[in-house]
């Protein structure tokens, strides 16, 4: 199993809470082992952007479309994108792609941390994280972003059955390509592991 937890990207509570889900999965007699990558939203957002603003192109065209400014600006911000900026995300993609594919043939499965950050407060559109301040949106994005943009099975599941009073977070298990099977499984017995309340050095 490779254990993706990008440096910086998630507080300190949700790091241990992972890392008591690992410390699970290896009484389990999973090997866990520490993998990088990269962060894809230079090939998600303008693929999503673009793919929004080709959907409401004609609403684009009224004075007052009615969405909220946020989605006005993303929308405008995607129709604004050229041919050439969208291929070139769409080029990116399939390198990640190709990344991601050759990680899980080394790894059966992926675990890896589903929010940045225990939940945040209503209204809030910020966090502080270890790697500096981030948008809320963005911290969140980049952590799941990899796994839906690249169409890989993936399984959410809460941590605090495994983290030893750790807040409640979540975790994602990434699977390989049609073996959405295997990774339920994986899932199911994950879930329903006794907790010891330890975490792995």
């Amino acid at each position: 199993m490779g254990l993706w937890l990008p440096d910086g990207w998630v507080t300190p509570d949700v790091h241990a809470a992972v890392l008591g889900v690992a410390g699970t999965l290896t009484r389990l007699g999973a090997t866990v082992t520490p993998v990088d990558f990269p962060e894809v939203l230079d090939a998600y957002s303008p693929i999503v952007l673009s793919e929004a603003a080709a959907v409401h192109q004609d609403a684009l065209t009224l004075d007052d479309p009615g969405f909220l400014p946020f989605t006005l600006a993303a929308l405008r911000q995607g129709a604004a994108l050229s041919a050439d900026e969208v291929e070139a995300a769409f080029a990116r993609r399939a390198a990640y792609r190709r990344q991601l594919d050759a990680l899980l043939d080394t790894f059966d499965v992926l675990l890896a941390p589903a929010v940045p950050t225990p939940p945040p407060l209503t209204g809030q559109d910020e966090v502080d994280l270890p790697g500096g301040p981030l948008p809320l949106r963005r911290a969140v994005l980049r952590l799941t972003a990899p796994f839906s943009l690249l169409g890989a099975p993936t399984a959410a599941l809460p941590t605090a059955h495994h983290a030893g009073g750790q807040p409640f977070v979540g975790v994602q298990l990434v699977g390989r390509h049609g073996q959405d099977d295997t990774l339920l499984a994986l899932a199911h017995a994950l879930d329903t592991a006794p907790a010891t309340g330890t975490e792995p050095a």
